[in-house]
């Protein structure tokens, strides 16, 4: 069930913009970081994946107000005019919204040097899907693939109507539309894809008889998965704060531990905790593994 290899991506963004953007942030800024982490893809899927909370978060904001923000999104990155650290806050206010409201720890991977990211047409009978969106909860536990949800919900006219109608509520919950969105996904080294943001999408996809999806995927080159990769610095500060509160043996050995594993597989976890923890925590220098 491969997607046909003449489909392109409906789906546009401005990679002009980002590109100026980034041109615009001072060589001293850029060059602390590996070059990878400004590529506009790997931006654009950032600034997606906060736009469509900020769609639900702020129900009562019209399209105009969204147009703006989407823009003002990509800005962080330079900070000029939003009193923000440039590149790192960009990050780090993404990677903590993902993670802490969403629960989905994807940063690392849209900004790991090992995942090549590209715009693709996926055929949505490859994807798993992770959540019990619509009624699938009802049906069994995840992940869902297409033959699950075919036999359960696609061949059975009365759960179609249950889950166009509760699918079709969701995708107007939000007075700008969010569902021309590509999904996220993730392509092993095996060939195999893992769904990482869009259960909701892909299973509307399946229930509305489309075959194909645009899709962010990001292809896994090398192992380890992760290699300097994103780590946000309120993470780190928080391990130091643990060891701050709780100066003890036991605490600092499981730090050491933890500090070792995060600052040997990225260089940006090597750089944020050089220049925005150890300031902070001067014996910070104690604890990282030498």
């Amino acid at each position: 069930m491969n997607s046909s290899p003449t489909s392109q991506p409906s789906f546009w963004y401005d990679q002009h913009l980002i590109e100026t953007i980034v041109s615009r942030i001072p060589a001293d800024d850029r060059g602390h970081f590996p070059q990878h982490i400004f590529e506009p893809q790997r931006i654009e899927i950032a600034r997606e994946l906060v736009l469509k909370e900020y769609y639900k978060l702020f129900p009562m904001l019209e399209a105009a107000n969204f147009d703006q923000v989407s823009s003002s999104i990509l800005y962080w990155m330079h900070g000029a005019g939003y009193e923000l650290e440039p590149i790192a806050d960009f990050w780090n206010y993404i990677d903590g919204t993902m993670l802490t409201l969403k629960l989905k720890d994807v940063v690392p991977q849209v900004t790991s040097a090992n995942i090549s990211w590209q715009l693709e047409v996926l055929n949505p009978h490859e994807l798993q899907l992770g959540t019990p969106v619509g009624n699938l909860a009802e049906h069994g536990q995840p992940p869902y693939n297409y033959e699950f949800i075919n036999q359960r919900i696609l061949q059975n006219a009365q759960q179609m109507v249950i889950n166009r109608r509760i699918s079709d509520e969701k995708s107007s919950d939000t007075v700008v539309p969010r569902d021309h969105y590509p999904i996220v996904a993730r392509r092993e080294l095996d060939g195999t894809l893992k769904l990482l943001d869009g259960n909701r999408r892909t299973l509307r996809a399946l229930l509305y008889g489309r075959q194909s999806i645009d899709a962010w995927v990001g292809t896994v080159r090398a192992e380890p998965q992760l290699k300097d990769h994103w780590v946000n610095t309120g993470f780190l500060r928080r391990l130091l704060s643990e060891y701050a509160e709780t100066p003890s043996d036991e605490v600092r050995a499981s730090i050491q531990s933890q500090l070792k594993i995060i600052l040997s597989s990225s260089v940006i976890a090597r750089h944020n905790f050089q220049t925005r923890c150890l300031p902070h925590y001067p014996f910070a220098a104690e604890l990282a593994p030498q």
